[in-house]
């Protein structure tokens, strides 16, 4: 066996413990949730990802058949809306994201039924 095949050898037990800790604090974590309105799940629900702090929008995309989002983010503070036609806009405000992956259940409100205006939710991550 050559030297540097010997060196590889060495460092993979070193390169595998890397994989198995936990990111470091400032790295991509998941914010996801699905879209329903009364149990029944909400496909193609228009979801916006909002920097609590600047009020931007970062990313929009439409909930999955399955009324599921997904979000890659960073640590930070977001407000999560969800807009589909016949349904009232509705958000979810001041989401904490630190070290680990955030879940969130968003209630549509058929227009309908709804009464007012849009409706803001606190944070109810799990």
């Amino acid at each position: 066996m050559s030297n540097s095949a010997r060196q590889m050898r060495a460092a993979l037990p070193g390169l595998f413990m890397l994989l198995l800790l936990p990111p470091p604090p400032g790295q991509a974590a998941t914010l996801a949730g699905v879209v329903a309105e009364q149990g029944t799940l909400v496909a193609e629900a228009e979801v916006l990802l909002v920097n609590a702090d600047t009020r931007a929008i970062i990313k929009s995309i439409y909930s999955a058949a399955d009324g599921s989002f997904r979000f890659t983010v960073t640590q930070g503070t977001y407000n999560i809306g969800a807009q589909k036609p016949g349904y009232t806009l509705v958000w979810h405000k001041g989401i904490v994201v630190g070290d680990g992956d955030v879940n969130l259940h968003i209630e549509m409100i058929d227009k309908n039924f709804a009464d007012g205006p849009p409706k803001a939710v606190s944070s109810d991550c799990e």
